[in-house]
């Protein structure tokens, strides 16, 4: 699944799954107030690259202003697999 279909998945097949779980909790436990910025740490496996997708999207169609920061550690990726954590 390449970075754009990712996404797409999100808001679509996996919205009552993923996204709405996400935005409830955020919600209801006051996560997240105007102007926050959020550091996402990226290590590449599926779990951490899910998230940074979410906040990704959260940050594009939020009510409020937030600013989401990613922080990645390389132990050692390949070029094509940094090249898609850059995306």
């Amino acid at each position: 699944m390449d970075t754009k279909e990712m996404e797409r998945a999100l808001i679509t097949r996996y919205r009552n799954k993923l996204y709405h779980p996400f935005i409830k909790g955020l919600k209801t436990y006051e996560m997240l107030k105007e102007n926050d910025v959020i550091g996402v740490c990226v290590s590449g496996g599926k779990d951490s690259l899910t998230l940074a997708k979410l906040f990704q999207e959260l940050e594009r169609h939020s009510d409020f202003e937030i600013k989401v920061k990613y922080l990645v550690m390389d132990p050692g990726f390949t070029h094509e697999n940094l090249a898609k954590l850059k995306e």
